[in-house]
Order: C-alpha cells, then sequence, then structure tokens
C-alpha cells in the first residue's frame, strides 16, 4: 500500500481540512522568495525608468552587478525600453529576464526592450556589444530570456549580443536583435544553447557558432551581410535554423579548426540568399552532417556566377555529407529579380572539394541539379527551368 509523505508541518487529515499549516506555508514563501533571488531593475534600490529617453545604464548594470556579487539572481526587467550609453555587461551566474521577446517584429508590443541611443560608446567594456556576456576574463552560466535589443539609433555599430572574453555555458531562450552589427557574437566562447534567437536587419545575424554548442529555431532575415558566418562549429548542431534574404550567404561555413569533432544541420532552411544559401570552406578534418535540407530563390545576385543553394568551395579538406535535401527556385516575393538559383549543389568552383557525398536530393535550379563531380551520390532527382514549369525529372545514376 502507498503511504504519502508530508513534510514538516502538513498532516494526514480528512481533505476537507488545509493541507498545511500557516507556519509551513510561511517557510515555503521564505524559502521561494530567497531561492529566485529576484531584482526588478524598477525596484527604488536602482530606480530605472523604463521610457526610452532616460538614461537606464547605471541603473540596471547595478543590478547586473549586485546578483552577481552575491553568487547570481535573476534581474528582472518589466515592460518597458530601456536606454543606454554604455554596454551592460553580465556577471556570471546571472540571468537577465524580460517580459516579452522573440517574434520577428520590430515593434515593440510590450516587450522589455535594450535600446541604445545615439551617444552610446564601449568605453572601458570588454567588448562592442550592447549587452556584454561575461567579463573579459571570460564568465560561465549566464542565461537571457524574453529580451530585445534594438540598435537602430546608436551609431557606433555595435553588436547586439556579444561574448566578453571565451564565456561558457550561455543560454538564449527567446530574444530578437534588430539592426545590430552582429546580431549574436559568439567569438571563443562554447556551450551556448540558444533558442528562439531572432536576428533581424543585422550585417550579419550570427557570428561564430561556437564549439558544443546548439542552436534551436534560430532565424537571421534581412542580414546586408551573411545570415550566419564563423569558423568554429566543432560539436555543434544547428536544429530547424533558417536564414532568409542575407545580401551574401545564408550559412557560410569556415570549418578551418583541425580538432577532432563535427557539425550538424538538421532541418534548416535558406531563402532568398544573395550568394550560395550554405558555402563551406575549410582546411580542416572534422565532418559536416547535413540533414534534410530545404534551399529556396538562393543566388538572387546574380544568374551567371554560379551560385547554388549548397556551395563547397575549391580544395575544401572537411567532409561534406547530405542526406536529404531539397531546392527550388524562384523571383523575390514581387516576382521581380533573378530567377535562381543556377545550381542546387555546387562543387566546380575553380577545383574540386575533397569528398562530398549527397543522397536522396530533389534539386530544382535554372541550370543544372550538379554542377561539378560528386565523390558520392545517390538517389538525386534533378529539374531545370522555371518554377512553374512541370518539366522533366532527371534521375541521375548513382556515382558510387
Amino acid at each position: 500500500m502507498y503511504t504519502p509523505f508530508y513534510p514538516d508541518g502538513w498532516s494526514d487529515a480528512p481533505s476537507t481540512a488545509s493541507p498545511v499549516t500557516a507556519a509551513a506555508l510561511a517557510h515555503m514563501e521564505a524559502g521561494i522568495a530567497a531561492a529566485a533571488d529576484w531584482r526588478n531593475v524598477k525596484d527604488p534600490a536602482y530606480g530605472a525608468v523604463g521610457d526610452g529617453n532616460h538614461d537606464d545604464t547605471a541603473a540596471v548594470q547595478a543590478a547586473l552587478t549586485d546578483a552577481g556579487n552575491a553568487g547570481g539572481g535573476v534581474v528582472f526587467l518589466p515592460t518597458g525600453i530601456y536606454a543606454t550609453t554604455a554596454p551592460l555587461v553580465a556577471p556570471s551566474g546571472v540571468t537577465i529576464q524580460g517580459s516579452i521577446g522573440g517574434t520577428l517584429e520590430k515593434t515593440y508590443y510590450g516587450s522589455s526592450v535594450i535600446k541604445p541611443l545615439p551617444t552610446w560608446a564601449q568605453g572601458s567594456a570588454p567588448a562592442k556589444g550592447a549587452l556584454v556576456i561575461g567579463p573579459a576574463s571570460g564568465g560561465y552560466e549566464i542565461a537571457v530570456r524574453r529580451v530585445h535589443m534594438d540598435l537602430a539609433y546608436q551609431t557606433a555599430s555595435a553588436d547586439g549580443i556579444s561574448n566578453g572574453g571565451s564565456t561558457n555555458s550561455v543560454l538564449l531562450e527567446d530574444v530578437i536583435v534588430t539592426q545590430a552589427t552582429n546580431g549574436v557574437s559568439v567569438g571563443g566562447g562554447n556551450t551556448w544553447r540558444s533558442h528562439r534567437v531572432n536576428c533581424v536587419d543585422c550585417e550579419n545575424g550570427f557570428n561564430g557558432y561556437g564549439s558544443d554548442s546548439e542552436w534551436v529555431n534560430c532565424e537571421s532575415i534581412g542580414a546586408w551581410g551573411s545570415g550566419w558566418t564563423g569558423t568554429n562549429g566543432i560539436n555543434t548542431r544547428l536544429i530547424g535554423c533558417r536564414s532568409e534574404w542575407s545580401a551574401n550567404y545564408g550559412y557560410w561555413i569556415q570549418a578551418d579548426n583541425t580538432a577532432t569533432g563535427g557539425m550538424e544541420m538538421i532541418g534548416c532552411s535558406t531563402d532568398r540568399s544573395g550568394k550560395h544559401g550554405i558555402y563551406v570552406q575549410g582546411s580542416g578534418y572534422w565532418p559536416l552532417l547535413i540533414s534534410n535540407f530545404q534551399g529556396r530563390r538562393d543566388g538572387a545576385t546574380s544568374t551567371t556566377a554560379g551560385y547554388a543553394a549548397l556551395a563547397v568551395a575549391a580544395g575544401c579538406t572537411n567532409p561534406v555529407i547530405v542526406n536529404g535535401m531539397t531546392v527550388f527556385p524562384g523571383y523575390d516575393d514581387t516576382g521581380q529579380g533573378n530567377e535562381t538559383p543556377e545550381y542546387g549543389i555546387n562543387v566546380n568552383l575553380g577545383g574540386a572539394p575533397s569528398f562530398v557525398q549527397v543522397s536522396n536530393a530533389y534539386l530544382h535550379a535554372m541550370s543544372a541539379g550538379v554542377n561539378g563531380v560528386l565523390t558520392s551520390g545517390r538517389a538525386i532527382a534533378s529539374r531545370t527551368g522555371d518554377w512553374w514549369v512541370a518539366g522533366a525529372i532527371t534521375v541521375a545514376a548513382d556515382t558510387a
């Protein structure tokens, strides 16, 4: 027979009686308050205003510093626009908690917004970001949740969220960054866990993948550089991530690090990149595994430059393994511009890479499904011509 366990102050009284004594309830409430270690930046002790005009830098930073000195805690930003004139530096063990964030909208709709003013300057901060994760010596166990970083009015070309100095064990959830140089700049950090982070109209959406990291349902849209770019993605996974309307590459993967490991892209997609959707360069050894990738309308800036949904640079030594890939061409949303991509996969950029294996692919591109010779390819179907024409599908013979 199951015997219920009751903590101190509870009883096995009939259901008509309260199961919790007043003393037990007071004890529980005190424990919850102590565990939360909650600091509201609008409390009189800090005095943040959150009206978008008053400089709240000192108030928010004081709450962050107090939480760090206490060994960690939550710094709460109620709904409001927190104007800043210098980077906010988050110490180890601190969680920055806002009210609403993480949409693709540049409007606020009740969000907790950090908004650098035109007078914003880096000063003595360890990195040039509106929010710096960790000190120059590095940090750990820092979280940012439900915050909107809006850099539209600062003039110092700053990042939205920037790594202070190889900060590790970082959690980002439901964060939006607009009009920054780099929306999120990981630098040399590792073990970043990021969920539903959206970078809108930044130069580069995400700069650096971080080793031993995971990015889930994160998106860059409207980058005037590349949606994702970086050199270190060892033991890192991108799951359900997206790059839309990047002027250059959707994902630029520069796999030069020679350490062991690998990088996975699972269920990721691109749409209307100016150049290649995924562009892989590297002189490393670790493999890149791409599963269930969808490329759409990439290579928008040219019909003759060889742009493709997936391109692997000449001489790339990193193995690239693709399983499950679809490519579809098209114009801009208005029906204007170039109908692209020229190729579904391009492995003929002045020379062949070391190893590219493709299986289970449907590649509809304007000139050819594959340009160049794959190291290994199976179950690949290609189609050429306008997207609205039901042209013949060519099933390529197995190459290995």
